[in-house]
């Protein structure tokens, strides 16, 4: 059987490697492959609590955000914190 010659231009062979990954934790969205910035919608979303409970937290300093331009962008390392500072049940 005649072989195949190599095509031009084409890149070598890279090795496949399973990407690293943490265990999922309730309190490391990071860790979850999310975003370090969190729109208040994903916010409301991703953790089922209404809007105007997540403007009360950003209100209260609970949750820290940034603005950029017209959007409110939170803090994940904020959600972090706030799930950790939150009692266990149950253990």
């Amino acid at each position: 059987m005649p072989r195949n010659p190599p095509r031009k231009n084409s890149q070598p062979a890279r090795a496949e490697t399973a990407p690293e990954t943490e265990a999922p934790t309730a309190a490391a969205p990071a860790a979850l492959g999310m975003p370090r910035l969190l729109t208040l919608h994903d916010l409301t979303d991703h953790y089922r609590i209404p809007r105007s409970t997540a403007y009360e937290m950003l209100s209260r300093g609970t949750l820290e955000a940034v603005k950029l331009g017209g959007r409110t962008l939170i803090l994940t390392e904020s959600v972090e914190r706030l799930l950790a500072s939150l009692p266990r049940f149950g253990g």
